[in-house]
């Protein structure tokens, strides 16, 4: 069932239609959601130094779905299983907090290894800037053994990369586009 609804009529008779066959693509409808979750996650994240298990538990079931919906649920799987014994050895040597591992593994399931390594990879950059910026507010303000005390919210950094590589890998931008044709 083709169909469109008209959502926005500007001056001068210019229109945008927004059209829809029942239903709007899985992708974009879970995007959406595990933003807004990765807000929730980053907010927690900075104020609490916690990343919430329910909130990881929902990022993965919905990112399993996806992967189970492009038949490479497998690989995901095993991509989230590695990733989870890489990130426990990173955890055992205190370089990322336990929150962080599982938030890592559950955007797993919907990336392609690739996907993992650029993740990890802006995770880092990310994770490192945000580092060098607690650490000159440190200095500046004369807190720095407190800063050091509280730790870096790493949860920010996972959130934005792998948001970023789950953006470009599912396509979610065309998808969103052909809607607006």
């Amino acid at each position: 069932m083709n169909s469109s609804i008209i959502i926005f009529s500007g001056a001068g008779g210019s229109t945008i239609y927004l059209n829809y066959t029942s239903y709007m693509p899985v992708e974009i409808v879970a995007f959406l959601i595990i933003s807004f979750i990765g807000l929730y996650v980053c907010i927690t994240d900075y104020t609490q130094r916690r990343i919430n298990n329910n909130a990881v538990l929902c990022v993965f079931i919905l990112l399993s779905a996806i992967a189970i919906f492009h038949d490479k649920y497998i690989s995901g799987l095993v991509l989230a299983i590695s990733v989870i014994f890489i990130g426990y050895v990173l955890f055992v040597v205190k370089v990322l907090g336990a929150g962080d591992v599982k938030l890592v593994a559950a955007f797993a399931p919907a990336l392609t290894w690739s996907g993992v390594v650029v993740g990890l990879f802006g995770m880092c950059v990310l994770g490192g800037l945000l580092a060098a910026g607690y650490l000159l507010y440190g200095v500046c303000s004369g807190r720095l053994k407190e800063v050091r005390q509280r730790g870096i919210p790493y949860g920010i950094p996972i959130v934005i990369s792998f948001l970023t590589v789950l953006y470009f890998q599912l396509d979610i931008g065309n998808q969103f586009q052909s809607l607006m044709m």
